[in-house]
């Protein structure tokens, strides 16, 4: 929702008008205003699990409602997405032979490199999903392209940086 503010007095005719639209990732961006910018502080990258295949993991019945539900967490640039981290942990974790400081990944046991380590695998497979690699992206967007593949790019290369930088602090953690 745009809000206009004014002064008291107006505006004086020819005085320049800024916008400001907020906190909004490029995806906001896209689909409000119909455009993207490169470098939004803003972008997070969504990676989405299938329920069917948490439960399918753990051996369990998955009863579907109709539509497919996911588990949906918020990948943003600079740390690593806890909450991501302590799902993984609720599949790593075992009662019988981890302390509960693992399962609150505390302490940098079995567990934790077990949970870094599907945090890095499921990372790289988000970013195999992609037909194009951040280079080439990153060398199509200087080139003159339509506004739609143009826009497209401006997406799509933010999310690719953001998967990269968490297999970097991945890695980093697991001093690979």
């Amino acid at each position: 929702m745009l809000k206009f503010v004014s002064p008291p007095e107006g505006i004086p005719k020819g005085k320049q008008v800024f916008i400001q639209y907020g906190g909004y990732s490029n995806r906001q961006l896209l689909s409000q205003y119909g455009f993207a910018i490169l470098n939004n502080r803003y972008d997070y990258y969504s990676l989405r699990i299938e329920l069917a295949s948490v439960y399918e993991r753990k051996g369990l019945q998955y009863d579907s409602v109709g539509e497919v539900e996911y588990l949906e967490f918020k990948l943003k640039r600079g740390r690593l997405c806890q909450e991501l981290m302590q799902f993984i942990c609720t599949e790593c974790w075992d009662l019988e032979k981890s302390s509960v400081e693992e399962f609150f990944l505390s302490e940098k046991g079995d567990c934790w490199e077990k949970v870094v380590r599907r945090y890095r695998e499921m990372v790289f497979e988000e970013l195999e999903k992609f037909e194009t690699g951040l280079e080439e992206d990153l060398r199509m967007v200087k080139e003159p392209v339509g506004y739609r593949k143009y826009f497209a790019l401006l997406y799509r290369i933010p999310r690719k940086e953001i998967l990269s930088e968490h297999l970097r602090l991945v890695d980093d953690e697991l001093s690979i």
